[in-house]
């Protein structure tokens, strides 16, 4: 078994990106896949065979295709990262970046992005805004006035209207 000081440095980056829980991949100015991490291949059931050298029109539906193809032009265009959030092909949400894949001259070779998978997050801020719209409704029709103040300042923060119509 080979120690960490004997692995190059390839090896150590390839190992761990594989090891990361989202894709990561890298692409052409073509949009064409140069490089996937493990986690790609295993949730899209591909072989790096059927990925690498290959455009997402290639592999993908043309719905997907076409928006991940117009987001690498943007990114190569304006040489800016997009941060976005999209429903994945299996319906998980994932947040998506993509930033300029830079040579040491800093010319733009293509982009680099990740995936990391949102979908449990997405879910519990959809339920704390659905719990949050609950208590602001019973709040707000409550027949008794109710005020909220921040304690250390003593500043009024919200009041209902059952309050309001009490203060005349």
């Amino acid at each position: 078994m080979k120690t960490m000081d004997e692995m190059d440095e390839r090896t150590i980056l390839e190992k761990i990106l594989d090891s990361l829980p989202f894709e990561v991949f890298v692409k052409d100015r073509e949009s064409r896949y140069v490089y996937v991490n493990r986690f790609i291949l295993e949730n899209d059931g591909l072989t790096e065979e059927e990925i690498i050298g290959k455009k997402d029109v290639d592999i993908y539906p043309v719905e997907f295709s076409q928006m991940f193809e117009a987001t690498d032009r943007e990114v190569i265009e304006r040489g800016k990262t997009l941060k976005f959030s999209e429903r994945n092909i299996d319906g998980s949400i994932l947040y998506i970046q993509k930033k300029p894949f830079k040579n040491s001259e800093g010319e733009i070779m293509g982009v680099l992005g990740y995936t990391p998978d949102i979908s449990e997050e997405f879910k519990e801020n959809l339920d704390l805004k659905r719990e949050i719209s609950k208590y602001k409704g019973i709040f707000e029709k409550a027949t008794i006035g109710i005020a909220i103040y921040d304690t250390p300042t003593f500043t009024a923060k919200s009041f209902n209207n059952a309050f309001t119509e009490m203060l005349g």
